[in-house]
């Protein structure tokens, strides 16, 4: 069994000379995707106000036990 990895294979896209070509894409995708959610829902963060948010961090940065929101509709 193989176990020699590369340093780079956890990445999303990969990285180096054969990282994906559509990662720019990718990553344009769901900012605007995102952007367009955030246009036509409220979002409302649950839970007690003196609970905090802890964060960690790996190839990306998240809430370590997750988060409730509730996303209320907007109107025009």
């Amino acid at each position: 069994m193989r176990t020699d990895h590369s340093r780079l294979c956890i990445f999303p896209f990969g990285g180096g000379p054969r990282n994906c070509i559509g990662d720019q894409f990718a990553l344009m995708e769901s900012t605007v995707a995102l952007a367009i959610l955030l246009q036509k829902f409220d979002v409302e963060v649950r839970g007690s106000p003196e609970s905090s948010v802890e964060l960690v961090s790996g190839a990306t940065i998240n809430a370590k036990n997750g988060m409730w929101c509730k996303l209320k509709r907007r109107t025009k």
